[in-house]
């Protein structure tokens, strides 16, 4: 996002397409990666902690939006949608994984270092 932080000043259609791109890259690759643990911990929580019966149906709600959103975006490209049956166990798997890489990126980019 950084190397590309001048695309949100350009005018014309480049400079549209950088505006629209730098907001899905901090939505999409900084927020919701930095808000997953949030979730997860809540999630705990509320099932182990607060006896709340309405975390797990949350947390179901959440990964079938996703799979929803996987499968519309699967659609559009002519995939098949059978494909999407192990999503939900693969975004569990892989979310606990990307953890320690967004947490690291963002350590490293508010101590000012450059990765090589």
């Amino acid at each position: 996002m950084w190397k590309h932080r001048s695309s949100w000043r350009d005018r014309g259609p480049a400079g549209r397409i950088g505006r629209y791109g730098l907001i899905y890259l901090f939505a999409f690759q900084l927020v919701l990666p930095l808000l997953g643990p949030a979730m997860d911990v809540f999630l705990l929580y509320g099932m182990f902690v607060a006896d709340a019966p309405h975390a797990i149906t949350i947390w179901l709600l959440f990964l079938a939006i996703q799979t929803a959103g996987a499968g519309y975006a699967l659609h559009l490209d002519g995939g098949v949608l059978a494909s999407t049956v192990g999503l939900p166990l693969q975004q569990v798997v892989h979310r606990q994984l990307t953890y320690p890489v967004v947490i690291q990126s963002v350590v490293t980019a508010i101590h000012g270092a450059q990765l090589k």
